[in-house]
């Protein structure tokens, strides 16, 4: 507004000259008027001219988890047909980023609820960041932040420059075509995964059943506690009967391989706890408890007619496995194979998790294939799911889990154990 009134009054300025040139003929004055016209369109061009010749591009940027702010560099090239000069760079953003304002908080669990999103996606839809001084024939970056909301391969640009003009009377821009693509982890869940990747075999009372070990380790036999050891290693029952605490003792370390299933009939939404996107954050936490314990993760989307699509295949590296993660599109186009050709291409004994949020009649395909090639399996649902053991069949290979949610005590897994 302010520009609009500098540039108007000088307009009125010369037209007011002119009038009184007009009035008393006079040559000065004519001049005068016509330099007075000609001030706003020369400082324009000017500023026009500055910006000739003057490129930008994003500079590659790490990943960020959901929640988290991202710095993106973005270069300026002056060739050297301007003088140095200041710019400020704007980047277009998609609706699932946003800039960072002085109000966000830290990445916490409000930052991926529903209402939190909500309150936090602003109209803005760029991010602006003020260039220091550009020299000629030189280079010089810019930092734009901005918050992340959602997790996937985001598109950002073009990026437009701005400058002013010597007597700031107008802001020349000029746009960069162009995009750069920028990747957002989902954020793991922080759940409470209990026995859940220790290869245990969890009874109908939900008690773990040795068949593994919660830290990689294969059973040996049981001891006496003593002082430093692990209130997980306690092994109740026998320490009831002895009257006195007992361990679990383990031998050799012996890693164990996962197959994440993740039910892609899920429902999927804008909303962090939409159900495919907690199965997804998950998976993520799932994924580095595993990487901790020395354990390959095979990460595959399970179809409505029982089929994977696989994304991953034996990796214990946790980054590989959010990047997997966070690339999943329910509506891009799959390649799809039978389940029984991914859980043989796995190492042998690969444990089989099924992360879904209502169980259906997929199950039963699962549990056939288990007890076949006689590997372990799981499925996990969503709390709101319930339990709905009667999609379980007779005699099933499969430990039921939920997934559920304590005020004050955050996401926890809880074996509801066998039909």
């Amino acid at each position: 507004m302010a520009k609009v009134s500098r540039w108007a009054g000088i307009v009125l300025c010369g037209l007011a000259v002119g009038i009184v040139a007009v009035i008393v003929d006079s040559s000065p004055l004519y001049f005068m008027s016509l330099f007075l016209l000609c001030i706003p369109a020369g400082s324009w061009l000017f500023g026009a001219l500055t910006l000739a010749g003057i490129s930008a591009r994003c500079i590659a940027s790490p990943p960020v988890t959901v929640g988290d702010e991202m710095e993106i560099p973005i270069e300026i090239s002056n060739p050297g047909i301007s003088p140095r000069f200041h710019v400020v760079a704007s980047l277009r953003l998609p609706p699932d980023l946003g800039p960072v304002v002085d109000e966000e908080t830290g990445p916490d669990d409000r930052a991926h609820s529903s209402a939190f999103l909500r309150r936090r996606r602003r109209s803005r839809s760029s991010a602006s960041a003020i260039a220091p001084l550009v020299q000629g024939r030189g280079r010089t970056r810019c930092v734009a932040r901005v918050q992340t909301y959602r997790r996937g391969l985001h598109s950002v640009g073009p990026i437009t420059l701005a400058h002013d003009d010597l007597l700031r009377l107008s802001s020349v821009r000029k746009q960069i075509p162009g995009s750069h693509e920028l990747i957002v982890y989902p954020r793991p869940l922080g759940a409470s995964l209990g026995a859940l990747l220790s290869g245990d075999r969890v009874g109908t009372d939900g008690i773990a059943q040795n068949r593994g070990s919660t830290d990689g380790a294969d059973f040996f036999g049981l001891r006496e506690y003593r002082s430093g050891d692990e209130w997980r290693r306690i092994h109740w029952p026998t320490s009831a009967r002895a009257g006195a605490l007992v361990v679990v003792e383990r031998d050799a370390f012996s890693a164990v391989s996962l197959l994440l299933l993740i039910d892609i009939t899920a429902p999927a939404g804008e909303d962090a706890d939409a159900p495919l996107e907690m199965l997804i954050r998950l998976a993520a936490q799932m994924a580095e408890d595993a990487a901790a314990r020395m354990s390959s993760v095979t990460l595959a989307l399970f179809a409505p007619d029982g089929q994977a699509a696989p994304l991953l295949f034996q990796s214990m590296d946790p980054v590989r496995s959010l990047d997997a993660l966070a690339r999943i599109d329910p509506s891009a186009k799959l390649v799809f194979q039978p389940l029984e050709t991914i859980v043989r291409r796995g190492a042998s004994g690969t444990s089989v998790v099924l992360l879904c949020d209502h169980l259906d009649d997929r199950i039963r395909q699962v549990s056939q294939i288990c007890r076949q090639l006689g590997c372990p399996g799981s499925i996990v649902v969503l709390e709101a799911s319930g339990r709905n053991e009667s999609w379980l069949p007779p005699g099933n290979p499969l430990c039921l889990w939920r997934l559920g949610h304590r005020e004050g005590y955050g996401y926890h897994v809880e074996a509801l154990g066998y039909s």
